[in-house]
C-alpha cells in the first residue's frame, strides 16, 4: 500500500486508534483499502470515507472518531465470556481483535453457500464417526469437512492487533448459525484440530447459544478448573482420538525422528493421525519440545492455516459465478484467501 509523510489529520486518529489497541500496522493492512494513501486524508471527503469505513470495521462510534476532541472507546465487551487467560487479563485487553475479526466474519456469512443447520444433540462420537466414514483419521482436513457439513462455520482470522493482546479462539453465533473463529499463531494442522475441536465442543454442548455471549479463549494452553473447559478439552480428545484422557508415557531416549516413527506406525493401527499422537505425547510427558520436532520431521508443522482458508473458500461463491461485493472480497486475505478463481 502506497504511504507518504503521514498527513496531520491521519495521525492524529492513529494515535487515539492505538490508544484503544488498534495500530498502525494493523490498520494499514486489515482496515484501510489498498488503495489508499495517506495524502488523501487533505481532502475532507476521502476522509469522511475512511473515518466511515473504520467506524464500521471496529464498531466505534462515526461521531466519535470525527470529533477530534474525544478520546476513543471500545464497544461494550461485558457479554464475552473470557477463559484460559492470565491474571490481570481483562475483556478489554483482547476485545481490539475480536471485534474487528467478528465485524469482519459478519460480513462474510451473508455469501456462505449450501450450509446445512447444526444438528440437534450433535456429540463429539458422532463427528468422529461421520469423519472415519470418510476418512482413516480425524485430521484438520476431515474435521473442517465435517463442521461445514454440520453447519459451524469456521474461520481464522489474522493478523491481530499488535497494540492489544492477542485472543486464540472464539465461539458465538452469528444469528442462527453457530461460529468458529481461530486465531493463535500456531500453523500446525495438528494443533489447530485440537484447538477447532474444543471450539466445537462449546457449540455442540450448547456453552454458546443463539443471541448469547462469546466465548473467547485467551489460549488453549495449560490446566484449568473451569468446567466448560474441561469438558470442551474432553470432547476435543475423543473426537481426535476416540478417547477423552488419552496418554502417552515418557519413554526413555525417545526424540524425534523416534517420535516421528512411532506416530506413523500407531496412526496405521489406531485410526489416530501421527500428528495428534505426537502432540499427546508432548502435552502427556511433558516433552513438547520432542513433539514439535517430529511435527517438522513429518512435514506436518505448517498449512494448517492454508487447510481452513480452502475449507472457507469452498463455500463462497467462484468468481466465474457470483462475483462477491468489493467490501467482502477484500476482506479475504484476513482469513487466508487470496482469490476465488
Amino acid at each position: 500500500m502506497p504511504t507518504t509523510a503521514t498527513a496531520s489529520p491521519l495521525r492524529g486518529l492513529f494515535h487515539r486508534l492505538k490508544r484503544v489497541g488498534y495500530d498502525d500496522v494493523f490498520l494499514r493492512h486489515a482496515v484501510l483499502p489498498d488503495w489508499w494513501d495517506d495524502s488523501l486524508a487533505h481532502n475532507p471527503a476521502s476522509l469522511a470515507q475512511m473515518q466511515l469505513r473504520i467506524a464500521q470495521r471496529l464498531s466505534l462510534p462515526l461521531g466519535d472518531l470525527v470529533d477530534v476532541s474525544k478520546a476513543l472507546s471500545l464497544p461494550d465487551v461485558s457479554a464475552i465470556r473470557l477463559k484460559r487467560a492470565k491474571r490481570g487479563t481483562e475483556r478489554e485487553d483482547l476485545a481490539p481483535g475480536m471485534v474487528a475479526a467478528r465485524n469482519a466474519v459478519r460480513m462474510v456469512m451473508p455469501h456462505l453457500q449450501n450450509l446445512s443447520p447444526l444438528p440437534a444433540n450433535l456429540t463429539a462420537v458422532a463427528l468422529r464417526k461421520w469423519v472415519l466414514e470418510r476418512n482413516p483419521t480425524v485430521d484438520l482436513g476431515g474435521l473442517l469437512d465435517a463442521c461445514w457439513s454440520h453447519g459451524i462455520a469456521v474461520f481464522h482470522y489474522g493478523p491481530l492487533p499488535a497494540a492489544a493482546k492477542k485472543f486464540a479462539g472464539m465461539a458465538s453465533y452469528e444469528g442462527d448459525r453457530p461460529v468458529v473463529v481461530l486465531a493463535s499463531g500456531h500453523d500446525e494442522p495438528a494443533r489447530l484440530a485440537f484447538h477447532l475441536a474444543h471450539e466445537v465442543s462449546h457449540v455442540i454442548r450448547g456453552h454458546v447459544k443463539p443471541g448469547g455471549a462469546i466465548l473467547c479463549e485467551a489460549s488453549f494452553e495449560g490446566a484449568t478448573e473451569d468446567k466448560d473447559e474441561e469438558v470442551a478439552d474432553g470432547d476435543a480428545l475423543e473426537l481426535l482420538t476416540g478417547q477423552r484422557d488419552p496418554k502417552i508415557a515418557p519413554r526413555p531416549g525417545m526424540d524425534g525422528s523416534k517420535l516421528a516413527a512411532a506416530a506413523l506406525s500407531q496412526q496405521k493401527r489406531s485410526s489416530i493421525h501421527a500428528g495428534t499422537l505426537a502432540l499427546i505425547y508432548g502435552k502427556t510427558a511433558n516433552r513438547m519440545g520432542v513433539a514439535v520436532n517430529a511435527l517438522k520431521l513429518m512435514n506436518m508443522n505448517t498449512g494448517g492455516r492454508e487447510i481452513i482458508a480452502g475449507a472457507l473458500a469452498r463455500r463462497l461463491p467462484r468468481q466465474d459465478a457470483v462475483e462477491l461485493p468489493g467490501s467482502v472480497a477484500e476482506l479475504l486475505p484476513l482469513f487466508g484467501i487470496n482469490c476465488l478463481a
